[in-house]
């Protein structure tokens, strides 16, 4: 997104010498920057992709027109200007780099953007803002959005021309100069190339028939895995994934979202001995889950939880809104059935400790955390930049081989990571395709080993593990609660895969972004001695076994 300086730098240099004072300016810059107060939604539970996501609604033409008139009301001669300001900043978002794209005609919840976006989004948050990736998104936004504003308003005031003429280019040449010197600074987007895929074939794959992939073309053509809707065997059910901004298990979700935050922000503690043991039922089910777990095995000094609040609501640094347990939850909805009744445990003080399906569901996220054994492709992002999915995104090759193998011979989920930058978003694979957008056609790649390239996209059905809580928290009668089932998240992806003479897939590129890595969980969660989670060492995995066993409804 465009920073809020830049929106409100627009109005203000478009009002010089209209003769309106300071304070009209700046309440007419003021009305620039009001559409981004949509990112408050991240407090309330609202995906940015949602229609009151950011750059959702309150980037529509709609709420332009709309917040003219209600401003308006209290500055009629300047409704103009008013107008200006309101629809400059969705225009200009239209220029950055963004994921999701503008909803310019919302309530039509289509996204938009501009075929050309010279100017970089900032890579993740609140630490890249106040930093170097900070004042390198200014800079680009003074050299690609405010100079050429500047020079525009120059020639509709009838400046001299010659004067316009040398700034234009003296302009031109600092993009010129800057985008090829420093590309990784002032080149929001860089050209996709063509690169050879290690680990291919992978590590041969237990539940695959003949424990070994297919890797050829025409093999794979064969067995009609091309073109088709491939289903994993087991329905990973869907979740929210507990971010560290909340608590994570140690957040006590029933609580408001600015409560929690408040936690974060201020730091937090678990109840002392006395106000545990005088805790009444309703006190208790308010608890986070991993207070209640201290509770039900009788350590009233909370060091389980201690612990998870040193990775949450404690944590130094302060924990990033996204960081959350999204890897083990949808590890446990791989493998295990989804949690829907309460469960209700005496501890060894006498107290009814009740355990909500979410409790369950983050106890469950956090014991899968670490699972016993893995397989990834890919790797884990480690580059903050302006476009990390260029070095970050793991190669079409190994998706595509993995998605027909898995997911199409064995039928078996793996988790993906969607996002080709530091910050991880895992769901588990519920259904997927490769569809084929043309027929093989002679290349002459990799000093000509790979002698065919073949166009492909990769659409997947992934299982949520974005939602808000109150998803999970519908009763179904005493005790019950709905089952959230598989909330499915669509992605695609496009890629270029390339043959060699053997018909190979060997390497390929990315049409655009591509996804960070894969995972392949297995062996339930590690463990220490056979007994304590290594992720927390207070946790024994047997009694989240003993929980989420009693919380599955039994078959009819």
């Amino acid at each position: 997104m465009a920073t809020i300086f830049t929106h409100a730098a627009l109005p203000l240099l478009a009002t010089r010498g209209a003769g309106l004072s300071l304070r009209q300016r700046l309440g007419i810059a003021a009305v620039a920057c009001v559409a981004d107060l949509d990112l408050i939604g991240v407090a309330f539970d609202i995906r940015p992709d949602a229609l009151w996501g950011h750059r959702g609604a309150t980037h529509s033409l709609l709420f332009a027109l709309v917040l003219t008139g209600i401003a308006g009301v209290f500055a009629r001669p300047q409704r103009a200007w008013l107008l200006f300001a309101a629809l400059s900043h969705p225009l200009v978002d239209l220029l950055s780099e963004f994921e999701q794209g503008v909803a310019l005609f919302a309530p039509w919840h289509e996204r938009f953007h501009f075929f050309v976006r010279p100017v970089p989004a900032l890579p993740l948050g609140l630490n890249e803002l106040l930093g170097v990736h900070g004042v390198l998104v200014l800079l680009n936004e003074l050299l690609l959005i405010v100079v050429p504003f500047m020079l525009l308003m120059a020639i509709w005031r009838s400046t001299s021309w010659r004067g316009v003429g040398i700034a234009s280019a003296a302009w031109l040449g600092s993009v010129v100069l800057l985008t090829s010197v420093w590309p990784d600074s002032f080149a929001p987007r860089r050209v996709r190339v063509f690169e050879v895929a290690s680990d291919v074939p992978p590590t041969p794959m237990a539940g695959v028939p003949g424990d070994q992939w297919l890797t050829r073309f025409d093999d794979l053509r064969a067995v009609g895995l091309f073109d088709r809707r491939l289903d994993a065997e087991s329905v990973p059910w869907s979740s929210g994934f507990f971010p560290s901004w909340y608590g994570r298990e140690a957040g006590r979700w029933k609580d408001s979202r600015l409560t929690l935050i408040g936690r974060t922000i201020f730091g937090t503690r678990p109840p002392t001995e006395d106000e545990a043991k005088a805790m009444s039922a309703n006190e208790i089910a308010r608890l986070s889950p991993i207070e209640k777990y201290d509770l039900l095995i009788g350590d009233l000094s909370f060091k389980a939880t201690r612990e998870s609040l040193s990775t949450a609501h404690n944590a130094r640094p302060r924990p990033r809104f996204w960081n959350g347990l999204c890897n083990g939850i949808s590890a446990a909805a791989m493998e295990r059935p989804e949690p829907v009744l309460e469960v209700e445990e005496i501890s060894p003080n006498g107290q009814h400790v009740r355990f909500h399906p979410l409790d369950i569901k983050a106890l469950l996220g956090l014991a899968y955390y670490f699972p016993a054994s893995d397989v990834e492709l890919g790797g884990s992002c480690e580059v903050t930049a302006f476009d990390a999915p260029r070095v970050c995104a793991m190669s079409p090759v190994l998706l595509t081989l993995a998605t027909l193998n898995s997911v199409g011979r064995a039928r078996q989920s793996f988790q993906l990571d969607v996002h080709a930058t530091e910050q991880a978003q895992y769901y588990a694979v519920a259904s997927a395709e490769v569809a084929l957008l043309g027929e093989p056609r002679p290349a002459s790649l990799f000093e000509g080993r790979g002698v065919k390239t073949v166009d492909v996209e990769l659409r997947f059905q992934l299982s949520a593990t974005t939602l808000p809580d109150r998803v999970g928290d519908v009763a179904a009668g005493p005790g019950r609660y709905e089952a959230v089932g598989l909330r499915g998240v669509p992605f695609a992806w496009k890629a270029t895969l390339v043959l060699d003479a053997q018909g190979e897939l060997i390497g390929g590129k990315w049409e655009g972004d591509g996804p960070d890595s894969l995972v392949f969980p297995s062996g339930g969660p590690e463990l220490i001695e056979n007994r304590v989670l290594t992720v927390n060492p207070g946790v024994e995995w047997s009694v989240i076994d003993r929980l989420a066993r009693k919380s599955v409804s039994p078959p009819p």
